[in-house]
This record gives structure tokens, sequence and C-alpha cells, in this order.
């Protein structure tokens, strides 16, 4: 993965995972302190954000190895 580590699908993986936090962790964050419960709903997204950041590094580790 170091061999890829400024391409551009790691940095697309980077960015994936990076957003998915944000969105996952303040989301949660919302619906519990706000009590927003339509936060709720968001969640799910920045999850799927975060996997599919780790399928990309995941195909570009194994693309660069090739």
């Amino acid at each position: 993965l170091s061999a890829s580590f400024w391409s551009r699908p790691f940095k697309l993986a980077v960015s994936l995972m990076a957003v998915g936090t944000v969105v996952f962790s303040g989301s949660l964050y919302l619906l519990v302190f706000l009590n927003l419960p339509v936060m709720g709903a968001i969640t799910p997204l920045g999850g799927v954000m975060q996997i599919a950041g780790w399928i990309v590094a995941a195909v570009a580790a194994r693309v660069s190895r090739k």
C-alpha cells in the first residue's frame, strides 16, 4: 500500500474514511446531545462510507502489487 500512497485511489480511500467517521460520529453526537432523531437515519451512511473506504484501500493495495 505504501507504493500507492499518493495515488488517486488511496486519496479516495482516505477521504471516504475521514468523511465517514465525521458523518457517523457527528450524527451520533447530534442525535444524543441535541435530541435530533432524524440523525439516526444518517448514521448508517457514515458507516457505509467507512466500509467503502476500506474496500477502495484494499483494491488499491491489491492493484499496486501487480
